[in-house]
């Protein structure tokens, strides 16, 4: 928390700013000119491959850090996902702002760690995990609403595009993995940009992979016994024709 005379000094410094949906607030090889805070809104991290293909990396709420407080200039862009306001710092002032105020300073700090953190678990939550299972895992951790009918209600605030990029998908995959979701009882769509989840315990067992990997476990080691069997009757001329179970008792010689 800031004190009366730090939020002053910050207050005299910073300026807010609103974007609409849909528009650049940073462009990626930009000149890292300003830093700001999310106020309102959700921002989308973005990178532009080298054969002009967006990709959709990171999410950022109110309360987070956007654009680069310590970079010449920005590796990735930054997109107004919905409307946003932002509370923005030049950079050139940065460095004195700091001095009068290191709480700000660590606070700027901790925030890039954050979105470095962030972005390190949403990697190793997508790792392993099937489509259907990312979309799950997604959507178990979104804001929800309540709705007249006790419903906890999704808003998507993302293009089928995006989302499709956010969680390494293509358009048409996500929208099959969404009703192969609704088809097990977990969700309900109610519009394209808008969800119902009316199981929340069956949307977290999809989101799941430890059902999944456990499945092939079992099924190898039934199958080893059973090779395991056989070659152990085939080395004995003398067990019965028909018999291959594991516990077969040998014949006496």
């Amino acid at each position: 928390m800031l004190d009366d005379r730090s939020t002053a000094v910050l207050e005299g410094r910073a300026r807010s700013s609103t974007f609409a949906a849909g528009a650049t607030i940073l462009e990626q090889g930009e000149p890292c000119s300003r830093v700001g805070t999310l106020v309102r809104g959700t921002v989308k991290v973005v990178h532009l491959t080298e054969d002009g293909d967006e990709q959709v990396l990171q999410l950022r709420r109110p309360g987070d850090l956007i654009g680069d407080p310590f970079g010449e200039e920005s590796g990735v862009g930054w997109q107004a996902a919905t409307d946003v306001t932002m509370c923005w710092l030049p950079r050139a002032s940065l460095d004195g702002v700091f001095r009068e105020v290191p709480v700000l300073y660590r606070a700027f700090l901790a925030g890039a760690v954050r979105e470095l953190q962030d972005q390190r678990l949403w990697a190793a939550a997508l790792r392993g995990r099937s489509t259907v299972q990312r979309l799950a895992y997604w959507l178990a951790r979104q804001p929800v609403a309540a709705s007249d009918s006790g419903a906890a209600i999704v808003e998507i605030e993302l293009s089928r595009r995006d989302l499709a990029s956010l969680l390494d998908m293509s358009v048409e995959t996500l929208c099959r993995s969404l009703h192969q979701i609704e088809q097990r009882g977990a969700i309900r769509l109610l519009a394209p940009d808008m969800v119902a989840v009316t199981d929340p315990a069956a949307l977290r067992r999809l989101s799941s992979v430890e059902e999944e990997l456990s499945a092939p476990r079992v099924r190898a080691s039934k199958a080893a016994r059973r090779d395991k069997a056989f070659l152990y009757n085939a080395a004995d001329p003398g067990s019965p024709k028909g018999d291959r179970g594991t516990g077969a008792p040998r014949r006496s010689r």
